[in-house]
């Protein structure tokens, strides 16, 4: 898959994501000499965040968010499904 499709991949994704009261961020994560922190989900003052590792490559980024679709079992309509390519569909449906 080319950069390009994976950017637009993590941008519907996130579109979707805000639907269901998420919010995606990309952001540069701690690394320390004896700790890393991973892309992953948090609460902050009752609004769920998803954080992606913005050092990952674009390919990754869509992963880690794909990974989460398919944990946070979010029940998609019909047309958010249809956005997402069929790869994907199969995984989170």
């Amino acid at each position: 898959m080319l950069k390009t499709d994976d950017e637009k991949i993590f941008k519907i994704i996130t579109k979707i994501l805000k639907n269901h009261e998420l919010e995606v961020r990309r952001e540069k994560l701690a690394r320390g000499d004896s700790f890393r922190v991973k892309s992953g989900d948090c609460n902050f003052r009752n609004k769920k965040i998803v954080f992606i590792d913005a050092r990952l490559p674009i390919d990754q980024q869509v992963s880690a968010l794909v990974d989460y679709l398919v944990l946070a079992k979010i029940q998609f309509n019909t047309n958010e499904l249809d956005e997402l390519p069929q790869n994907i569909r199969n995984l989170i449906g």
